[in-house]
């Protein structure tokens, strides 16, 4: 793309720009009440690398590094057929050259490869307090289409166990019975795309660090009735709390001064890494079912120092009603969409929240 008067230049990212992209990712602090920063692991591409179809793109002034957005393409079923959607992710900004349309001209780049990829329609994820990304967006062309609650698990007390049950890791003999299992959880829910025991395979042993020994089957009679896997996202994506306001503080100094009597959750500090993993995928016969794996995981993590379980879904998804008993601290996503093809437009079908987006 030919740089505009303003010195300002669009190019795909390379994996020379790595270190320079994560120098400006480290400097774009995120949130309000609680002030994070975020560094990708072990390289900048680590995040991106997740989808089989993406690009990264860099905006250059004068020459020098100053802002950074994706975008990944993915095959999706939205009203009952068969579409690409684009999901817009990863915009850094260097704050000290906001306000210049970097932003807007890194989306119009984006819109561009979609466009290219053929996709009905381009959708991205903001945090309910973050104005200045809502306002891009908007004028962009994208509009509101949902609200959405990310629940973020807080293990610090072990969960009691069904007698008698069997969970295990699951095999690659489990896989057609997952994939089933998958499909009919989400069969009716739009930007779902079906799963084969083959393509859910290739999903798990693409998606950088994650172990397919993290995934687990809730066995009841001979019949898979829950999966639930486990990703582990500090190892992807790095987020440390930078500051938190005084109500934050207030909370997790009353919780420190609990913990001395009974068990109790953690909030972040200021300098600690997040120690989160990543629900997914998720699938179930019935809520009990799931709550049972949850609760085996809720364990897990306790075990192994993690202190957040990440889940992300639509508000009519049942999927919280399995958390009954655990810590919640949610958090309200705003979803934005704006259509490509003529015409395009979602039913009311709830939504399917692919995990790797979050």
């Amino acid at each position: 793309m030919p740089g505009l008067e303003t010195g300002l230049e669009i190019r795909e990212a390379q994996p020379a720009d790595n270190q320079a992209l994560i120098e400006i990712q480290r400097r774009c602090l995120q949130g309000t009440s609680l002030v994070i920063s975020s560094v990708n692991t072990p390289d900048f591409f680590a995040r991106a690398r997740a989808y089989t179809n993406y690009r990264v793109f860099n905006a250059y002034l004068e020459g020098r590094l100053v802002g950074s957005a994706a975008g990944a393409v993915q095959e999706v079923v939205a009203n009952g057929l068969p579409v690409k959607s684009g999901y817009e992710f990863q915009y850094f900004i260097d704050p000290d050259q906001r306000k210049k349309g970097i932003g807007q001209q890194l989306r119009d780049r984006v819109e561009q490869y979609f466009n290219e990829q053929e996709v009905a329609f381009a959708y991205a994820f903001i945090v309910d307090d973050n104005l200045p990304s809502m306002r891009l967006f908007e004028k962009q062309g994208f509009s509101l289409l949902k609200k959405l609650k990310m629940q973020l698990l807080l293990p610090y007390r072990k969960m009691p166990l069904p007698a008698g049950v069997t969970i295990r890791p699951a095999t690659a003999e489990d896989y057609p019975a997952i994939a089933a299992l998958l499909n009919r959880t989400w069969q009716d829910y739009n930007l779902y795309h079906p799963f084969t025991a083959e393509g859910l395979a290739a999903q798990l042993a693409h998606l950088p660090e994650y172990q397919a020994s993290d995934l687990y089957v809730l066995e009841e009679g001979g019949e898979l009735t829950a999966c639930l896997g486990t990703w582990d996202w500090q190892k992807i994506t790095q987020l440390k709390a930078v500051s938190l306001n005084f109500s934050l503080k207030a909370i997790g100094r009353t919780l420190d001064l609990l913990r001395l009597v009974r068990p109790m959750p953690r909030l972040p500090k200021p300098g600690q890494v997040f120690k989160q993993w990543c629900l997914l995928p998720v699938a179930f016969k019935d809520i009990e079912a799931l709550k049972t794996l949850l609760y085996f995981v809720n364990n897990r993590a306790l075990d192994a120092g993690i202190e957040q379980l990440v889940n992300m879904c639509d508000p009519v998804c049942p999927v919280p009603q399995a958390m009954q008993g655990l810590f919640k601290a949610n958090s309200q996503m705003q979803l934005f969409i704006k259509p490509l093809k003529p015409g395009f437009v979602l039913d009311d079908r709830p939504l399917y929240i692919n995990p790797l987006d979050l």
